[in-house]
């Protein structure tokens, strides 16, 4: 028993030390060296990386209790991680983490937590990437409101990948024998990696025939984009709400009004459009692409909402659905 309790606590400091080396990885990455921290507005992708998913609400009201820094040095940074450590998922070896980070941090210089087209361009420079399957690892990873490739989505894509994709991806064989020691990234060879891994991305990616329903329902399902009900976008414009984000929608609900009580959420689930790809159903798909009005919120006084639900209602009376 004693021996197993000297085991534990071995464990537990092991996991502290490999805890505290990611979060110096990730602070390190978003330093910026002229103010001494990590810039206030880098903390939501600090957090991401490090395994925790904050809504931005959540995260203004964690730069609140800091105080409303600008910038967020490396001890108020470690303490602030330290409180939100039951929060954190990953379970990565630190030097993994910290060796990716580095070989990113080569191409986005600013530290900003994205890549734009030319700098994915530079970093997959000699591996023959099409344009076509630039676009689709942009596509992919892309951040929201710009077509930026965000590392935060590459580094928990990454992570998530499963066996057989992961073997792909480093050029192993299955059956070949991988010791419990050994880092899922060679040090020596991070950088071929994640080429490899962006590479397996985009060809994933670039085999969906979108103009196929049923393989569009399977792309929808693999990337966990979810459609959002017409009637949700009127009960909003009725209510005089804005759109919210994905992960507060996700659980909204609203009444229908030609359906008398009947609640329905506001996002159609993933079987809803498996049943239409099968025939099961009739819907119209409708894909919008518009600015965003302010930093803040895309549309803060809902005047591309009115639009959206006026052309929505032309289209449901036009086709009957």
């Amino acid at each position: 028993p004693g021996g197993d309790a000297a085991r534990d606590s071995l464990e537990n400091l092991a996991a502290q030390a490999s805890a505290e080396a990611s979060t110096d990885a990730v602070f390190r990455y978003f330093y910026n060296s002229e103010n001494s921290g990590i810039p206030s507005g880098r903390l939501r992708n600090a957090m991401c990386i490090l395994g925790m998913d904050p809504t931005e609400d959540e995260v203004e009201k964690h730069l609140v209790d800091l105080g409303c820094p600008d910038y967020i040095d490396h001890k108020m940074f470690h303490h602030f991680i330290e409180g939100q450590r039951p929060a954190v998922q990953t379970d990565q070896p630190a030097e993994c983490l910290k060796d990716v980070l580095d070989y990113l941090k080569q191409f986005d210089k600013a530290g900003k937590g994205s890549l734009s087209k030319k700098e994915l361009e530079e970093m997959m420079r000699g591996s023959e990437l099409s344009e076509e399957k630039v676009q689709a690892c942009l596509r992919k990873l892309t951040r929201s409101g710009e077509r930026h490739l965000d590392i935060r989505k590459l580094i928990k894509y990454y992570w998530e990948l499963g066996d057989s994709e992961a073997n792909q991806i480093l050029g192993m064989n299955p059956e070949d024998e991988v010791g419990a020691e050994e880092e899922l990234i060679p040090r020596q060879d991070v950088a071929s990696k994640v080429r490899k891994a962006l590479v397996w991305i985009a060809e994933a990616e670039a085999q969906y025939s979108l103009q196929d329903p049923q393989a569009l329902a399977q792309f929808l399902q693999e990337t966990d984009i979810r459609l959002v009900r017409a009637k949700y976008l009127v009960d909003l414009v009725r209510s005089q709400r804005p759109f919210r984000r994905r992960q507060e929608t996700e659980s909204d609900v609203f009444i229908r009004r030609d359906i008398l009580d009947k609640a329905e959420s506001a996002l159609v689930s993933h079987e809803e459009v498996q049943n239409w790809a099968s025939g099961g159903r009739r819907a119209i798909i409708c894909s919008i692409s518009h600015t965003w009005e302010a930093r803040e919120h895309p549309d803060p006084c809902q005047h591309q909402l009115q639009h959206m639900v006026n052309h929505a209602g032309l289209f449901g009376a036009a086709f009957d659905v």
